[in-house]
């Protein structure tokens, strides 16, 4: 699979680039953010997922490994497909994503571009329990062990999930990352 390109940008397209490494052009779908702050002949890195269908392969980028991984997160999810799930990023940052599927709040999540009450429930059911403990009540994207995990390298979900197997009954934002920790080293 290719999980990321560097290389220049040929082309700057509606919604996509194309991206030349070693004389290769690949065509990338990237979200509205990244295609409108580039330029023609510009050095880019993208890290990307490559969706496969009996159709097509398409080539999605991103700016960070945590955009690919929240979009390959939402792609699980029933009727949520390629396209819906980048226009859900476009139209929100992670965090803010993270937080409103974390309170189970599916009104906010219809205010999305092609999201409708049906699919805002379906992300609510079914990524929930990633995002988010039983009785918690500050965003998990907030948490002080979660931001500890991320700067010492794990991805977002990776801390999101690391954190969520810690026991309640461990206090301390120390006590917690190093309980994560140990949780990560046997994964």
């Amino acid at each position: 699979m290719i999980a990321y390109l560097s290389g220049i940008v040929k082309y700057v397209g509606e919604g996509f680039l194309v991206v030349e490494t070693h004389g290769v052009g690949y065509r990338v779908v990237v979200p509205r953010k990244l295609s409108e702050g580039v330029t023609l002949s510009s050095s880019i890195e993208v890290f990307t997922h490559l969706e496969v269908n009996e159709n097509m392969m398409e080539l999605y980028g991103f700016s960070t490994t945590e955009e690919v991984e929240i979009f390959k997160r939402l792609l699980t999810v029933t009727s949520i497909g390629p396209k819906t799930a980048l226009s859900i990023l476009q139209g929100i940052s992670i965090s803010e994503l993270i937080e409103m599927i974390s309170r189970g709040d599916a009104t906010a999540l219809v205010q999305l571009k092609g999201i409708g009450k049906k699919t805002a429930e379906r992300l609510v059911l079914e990524l929930q329990h990633v995002f988010s403990k039983k009785g918690e009540k500050k965003p998990r994207t907030a948490s002080e062990e979660v931001d500890a995990l991320v700067s010492l390298g794990y991805s977002l979900i990776q801390a999101h999930d690391a954190i969520g197997k810690v026991p309640r009954s461990v206090k301390g934002v120390d006590a917690r990352v190093k309980a994560a920790l140990k949780t990560l080293a046997k994964a």
